[in-house]
């Protein structure tokens, strides 16, 4: 309903950046986000750019421990980001605050997204099985050509919609 690019569905639930983003954004579920969220903002980058949404995928890798690195490209972004549709208003000033204010003793490893053979192993053992209902949002590792299992991020008020990665799936 909001868009086809996975990016601003991503990026839209990671609003606003405030304080309760260190309640919110576990390292450990951000850490399984950002190659998703980094993938699909890399296949639109000019999009992605252009409109702000890259500002929330810098804010994520500040979040699992890579601050500097989120600083500096941040840094890099055109001015007129932060006023448009992904940037939501955000400042500059704000989003320097935000990414210098996490937490700087976590360091969390990025997941890296599932082979594409993995992927076909995965999707059978979600999707042909009994969906389990999430407590807190997951990414399924397949698009909805795999008998309704989705890409996106969903919550337990849309599990019938959902699938849930079972450990070590796609590793």
């Amino acid at each position: 309903w909001f868009s086809t690019k996975d990016f601003m569905s991503y990026g839209i639930q990671l609003m606003p950046l405030t304080a309760v983003g260190e309640v919110r954004d576990a390292p450990d579920w951000v850490a399984h986000l950002y190659p998703y969220y980094e993938d699909s903002c890399m296949s639109d980058e000019n999009l992605c750019r252009d409109e702000g949404w890259s500002i929330m995928m810098y804010t994520l890798l500040a979040t699992v421990g890579r601050r500097d690195e989120a600083l500096e490209q941040v840094l890099t972004l055109p001015k007129r980001v932060f006023t448009s549709l992904g940037g939501d208003g955000n400042s500059l000033t704000n989003t320097i605050w935000y990414i210098s204010t996490r937490n700087p003793n976590v360091t969390v490893s990025v997941e890296t997204l599932p082979k594409d053979e993995d992927e076909d192993a995965c999707s059978k053992e979600i999707c042909d099985g009994p969906l389990t209902c999430p407590t807190m949002l997951y990414l399924c590792y397949d698009g909805a050509s795999k008998r309704g299992c989705s890409g996106t991020p969903w919550s337990n008020l849309t599990c019938d919609k959902s699938c849930h990665v079972k450990p070590g799936c796609g590793n």
